[in-house]
């Protein structure tokens, strides 16, 4: 399952840096102005031309826009875990970056960059075949991207080491020309950059991606092989004579529905834990050619599914199944997941030891009725497909704890009962009188808060929305309810900074901003 590939750089976390600078760039800007303050005669007009300026540390940011350019690619060097660079998007979508060359539509070749709030697409030209966000190299983050109508991939990386992906959009991207496949999510061939602290060096959580597909045939096998949701493709390295990539990488919180090829799959890879995601009606293209599952694992060891909701639509094929181990040494773990579609919902290859019941796999829940989950409103449509959970769900505590994801796919806490939920969503009571919910800042547009995740001695919370009213406050609290800080916003203030300093431990905190009648909420995390 080779993949194509250029060199594309992102990192996540942010450091002050004594020489980074601030910039803009916004299309009724000028490349002959110094780029250090948002406005036309102030800021800089193109991306390619202020990816040249950047330097490690600096922060760049792009007013709402569209920025149709021929290979916008970074190429400065010193980035590192403690050095961040940042390119953003001010309002999350609203800088638009639509490729219209034969390469990717954006390339990083930089280490220690957060890509973060941009809608990438591509003009029409299926005869290109290249991935919206492809990245290489060490401390990479990718996030609340919305990246569409590629005619490839959506995000690639390869040879790639501590990444983080998440709360992207993925989706229509397509692969139909050419000998490769490409898919929603991909890391492919990862490289090991540095000692592992024993946590999860790879990331990929609170992404949607949907009708993603696939229809050209990949080398000798004269089939099409991906168009995937998420792929964690080859980390045994065998397709690039590389080492065996061995650190851990997480994927969770995902809703994958409506591709072309699988939901979630592990291809020649160890050491990966699938929890707490959401799969649905996947594999309407490789139906056609190969025996898949919506969740599947296709060689590799100590890999593990824990509190997942995989739903599998045999009225379209009885080839698909729930859940496929084909290759393991018994080492794969599967416990708490709910399996639905297929009468057989679990398929594992003759002879090896991976089986729902032994090897310490238990609490997994399988049946053939694919509206068993008890969904919201199940669909394939876009448009009006709802994955949460109603009150009668047979997936409401049924989770394990010591796997399940500390948050679900809105930002709500979990557990708020005892046991977690299966799948992506948390349930929510319709009278949300003991709820405790995170709103993502970057779902926010007219409330954003940077750095973020916050290291040095302050950070800004940033409005979008000018007031006329007086008393408009800002109070933060941990996730006790505990108040750490509390300010009164002067009438037509649009952002405050603030000591970290008050904030003695490192965790998540919560912001609440009034103004007028409205109230806006957001997370920052201290390091």
């Amino acid at each position: 399952m080779k993949k194509m590939f250029l060199m594309v750089l992102l990192t996540f976390g942010v450091m002050f840096v004594t020489n980074a600078k601030t910039c803009y760039v916004r299309t009724d800007g000028s490349n002959l102005n110094k780029g250090d303050s948002n406005t036309p005669k102030g800021a800089w007009e193109t991306m390619t031309f202020a990816f040249a300026k950047l330097t490690a540390g600096d922060t760049l940011f792009f007013a709402d826009g569209i920025y149709n350019e021929i290979d916008p690619i970074t190429s400065f060097k010193g980035g590192s875990k403690t050095i961040r660079t940042t390119i953003k998007s001010i309002n999350k979508w609203g800088a638009k970056i639509i490729c219209n060359s034969t390469h990717q539509a954006i390339r990083l070749h930089s280490d220690g960059v957060i890509f973060d709030g941009f809608d990438v697409t591509w003009v029409p030209n299926p005869s290109s075949a290249h991935n919206g966000v492809e990245f290489q190299g060490n401390w990479i983050t990718v996030r609340n991207c919305n990246i569409h109508d590629i005619p490839f991939g959506g995000i690639q990386g390869a040879f790639c080491d501590n990444v983080l992906i998440e709360n992207n959009h993925c989706y229509n991207n397509f692969s139909s020309t050419g000998s490769e496949n490409g898919s929603g999510i991909s890391i492919w061939c990862p490289k090991m950059f540095e000692e592992n602290s024993g946590g999860f060096n790879i990331i990929i959580r609170s992404n949607i991606c949907y009708n993603n597909w696939a229809t050209t045939a990949v080398g000798s096998t004269g089939k099409p092989t991906d168009g995937n949701g998420i792929i964690i493709d080859d980390f045994h390295g065998d397709q690039m004579n590389q080492p065996n990539y061995i650190y851990k990488t997480l994927v969770e919180n995902n809703l994958c529905y409506n591709n072309g090829g699988r939901g979630i799959l592990i291809f020649a890879s160890d050491n990966v834990t699938i929890q707490n995601n959401t799969v649905y009606y996947n594999n309407y293209i490789l139906k056609d050619f190969w025996d898949t599952g919506d969740l599947q694992i296709d060689g590799g060891i100590n890999n593990a599914f824990y509190n997942n909701i995989s739903v599998t639509n045999y009225a379209l094929s009885t080839r698909p199944v729930a859940l496929k181990v084909t290759t393991d040494n018994g080492t794969t773990k599967i416990c708490n997941n709910l399996l639905c579609g297929n009468p057989f919902s679990f398929w594992s290859a003759s002879g090896l030891k991976t089986s729902l019941t032994s090897g310490g796999n238990s609490n997994n829940i399988t049946k053939s009725d694919v509206a068993f989950p008890a969904f919201v409103n199940p669909d394939t449509d876009a448009a009006i497909a709802d994955f949460h959970l109603k009150n009668s769900s047979p997936a409401i505590n049924k989770g394990n704890n010591a796997f399940g994801s500390e948050t679900d796919l809105d930002g709500n806490i979990r557990p708020q009962d005892k046991t977690t939920d299966l799948g992506c969503y948390k349930y929510l009571s319709s009278t949300g009188s003991n709820e405790l919910r995170l709103e993502p800042t970057d779902l926010i547009p007219k409330l954003n808060i940077f750095p973020n995740p916050v290291i040095g001695d302050s950070f800004t919370i940033f409005m979008n929305e000018n007031s006329k009213a007086k008393d408009n406050s800002v109070s933060i609290f941990d996730l006790t309810g505990k108040v750490f800080y509390e300010t009164i916003l002067e009438q037509q203030q649009k952002e405050i900074s603030i000591p970290t300093s008050r904030f003695p431990k490192a965790g998540i905190y919560l912001v609440r901003v009034t103004k007028d009648k409205m109230v806006f909420t957001g997370k920052f995390i201290v390091s």
